[in-house]
């Protein structure tokens, strides 16, 4: 608890000083298949790994109100003329039927359909840019603006 309270003293202290603060990460979740990375080490084919990045957020992977949460009401609560809405109840919990897939297409082997500018090209055009990039130490050393870049997309100008 003491986490938390030393967190509402610091969120105090900001909105004391008439700043703006920004709660990374306000809601938890997870990262399910290939989003996150995959196991690949001494089996034959790479397994999804499914990740959560809660990271003590206010609001729960599963969308519950925590301590955190309640805290932070109530802080921003004395920062308004009039009383905050009424929560929304918790959402229900199901237990779901296991999913059998029956048929399934790899993403490797539909590329050929594709059309030559499609989302998914651009992307890997993308993926080996950066990947080329991350390789090349003088890349590091002597960073492209975006202009100098061979990169079609705005995304390496971030790097």
């Amino acid at each position: 608890m003491r986490v938390k309270s030393d967190m509402i003293l610091v969120v105090t202290e900001i909105l004391k000083l008439d700043m703006s603060i920004n709660l990374y990460m306000f809601h938890g979740g997870t990262n399910f298949g290939f989003m996150n990375g995959a196991f690949a080490v001494g089996i034959p084919a790479p397994k999804p790994m499914v990740t959560s990045y809660d990271y003590d957020a206010p609001l729960s992977e599963a969308g519950d109100y925590t301590t955190k949460y309640h805290l932070l009401r109530n802080l921003f609560s004395s920062y308004h003329n009039e009383p905050l809405p009424k929560l929304p109840s918790p959402p229900q919990r199901r237990a779901y039927q296991a999913v059998v897939v029956q048929q399934h297409l790899s993403l490797w082997d539909s590329l050929h359909s594709t059309e030559q500018d499609s989302l998914m090209k651009r992307m890997l055009r993308v993926l080996h840019n950066v990947l080329h990039f991350m390789k090349n130490p003088s890349f590091h050393n002597d960073p492209q603006s975006f202009q100098r870049s061979p990169q079609s997309q705005p995304f390496l100008s971030a790097c």
